[in-house]
């Protein structure tokens, strides 16, 4: 695990491309990737620089001021860090307690495929400002009981609007963590804009929204959101030992055998196209609810839900998934991966040469005898390989 000059935690990119493939996600190759970290902000609160890594700290969700990050990546070239939330205000959950939670939505972790640079609000228009569009299906849960979001909560599936935009406040000094923001549900980064006034923006959320301009910017991009408690198992001991995990987002054979499965499972008709969406997310919920109870359905897919319907998932494998290789292994443990395992950048003294994320996205899976048995690929040999249940 790295840290910081501040003694803070160090995030890489390689830990990003490592949560990627983890979660069987395809990483987004038409420009940047927008990605949320809930419950932990970037240590500098201005807004950052792409880079190839950053640090940050820990915080505690209390739904009332800002204590999240939101992230853009240019995969290969870096990643940038904003403060923001991606939970919603507590006045407001407040508020809806006694509509069923309607009206208000914590989003879930997973991946989702189409956000759009247009208005927030279509019916403003030009008079509204600039934001990202959620135009794709996502998963939220909606609270009828207290203030907080858990495993008691009901889940759903829609596209309840949960838009990216400015928080509408950033607070004096830069103290944004003790600065409240707008947001029944929307993933918000802090600082200030005039509706229906151009070039307003002020704080990160100018620096943010800048790369998705009206005039010359990205168009489309998609979003994938991660909590601090995976972050952090990634930084400091790679997952070892733990398995791949499928979830809203996740695509490839594994979601295909997963969807192959529940449909045995449920005596349901679910389409095997390898695309972990809302027919699969409402089916593992389903059978979580069945096989762990109520309050155990997190939509997640690990080795205890796999293990219930009679597949395994293979073992995650940190070190191969930065230096080029699929990120896992089909038959158990390698031996040389642990929580120990050597730095990011030990390959680097070995070839001499940065992180080259097109060598990491590599698509075949197979690997040489001698990577799986160092953890590196042979130099003599080119890569050629491309809390959850």
């Amino acid at each position: 695990p790295g840290t910081g000059s501040t003694g803070a935690i160090l995030l890489d990119e390689a830990h990003l491309l490592a949560l990627w493939k983890r979660s069987r996600y395809p990483v987004y190759d038409a420009g940047l990737i927008v990605f949320g970290l809930r419950a932990c902000l970037p240590v500098d609160y201005s807004g950052t620089t792409f880079a190839k890594s950053h640090e940050i700290r820990l915080t505690e969700l209390n739904y009332d001021t800002m204590r999240c990050t939101i992230g853009l990546w240019n995969p290969g070239n870096g990643f940038a860090l904003y403060p923001g939330s991606t939970v919603p205000e507590r006045r407001i959950v407040k508020e809806r307690l006694a509509f069923n939670g309607t009206g208000v939505n914590q989003l879930g972790r997973g991946r989702y495929k189409k956000y759009e640079a247009g208005w927030h609000k279509r019916s403003q228009g030009s008079s509204g400002h600039w934001a990202l569009r959620q135009e794709s299906t996502t998963t939220q849960q909606r609270t009828s009981d207290d203030l907080d979001f858990d495993l008691d909560d009901r889940w759903e599936i829609g596209r309840p609007g949960d838009n990216i935009h400015c928080a509408f406040g950033m607070n004096v000094d830069g103290k944004i963590p003790d600065h409240k923001y707008n947001s029944a549900g929307c993933q918000v980064i802090a600082g200030t804009v005039k509706k229906g006034v151009p070039g307003s923006e002020s704080g990160p959320w100018k620096k943010f929204i800048s790369h998705f301009a009206k005039n010359g910017g990205q168009k489309q991009t998609e979003y994938v959101l991660f909590d601090s408690s995976e972050v952090m198992q990634m930084i400091t001991n790679r997952y070892a030992g733990k398995s791949l995990i499928l979830r809203f987002g996740s695509q490839g054979k594994h979601v295909s055998k997963l969807q192959r499965q529940l449909g045995i499972a449920l005596d349901r008709d679910i389409k095997d196209d390898g695309d972990f969406g809302a027919t699969t997310f409402q089916a593992v919920i389903d059978f979580q609810r069945e096989h762990f109870g109520d309050n155990a359905d997190d939509g997640i897919v690990g080795s205890e839900t796999a293990e219930k319907l009679n597949f395994t998932l293979p073992v995650f494998y940190f070190s191969n998934a930065i230096i080029g290789g699929s990120g896992f292994t089909e038959f158990g443990s390698y031996t040389g991966e642990s929580s120990s395992a050597p730095p990011l950048q030990c390959w680097v003294n070995l070839y001499q040469q940065p992180f080259s994320f097109q060598w990491a996205q590599a698509t075949s899976s197979e690997i040489s005898a001698s990577s799986i048995s160092s953890g590196f690929p042979s130099r003599s040999t080119p890569a050629i390989f491309p809390f959850s249940r």
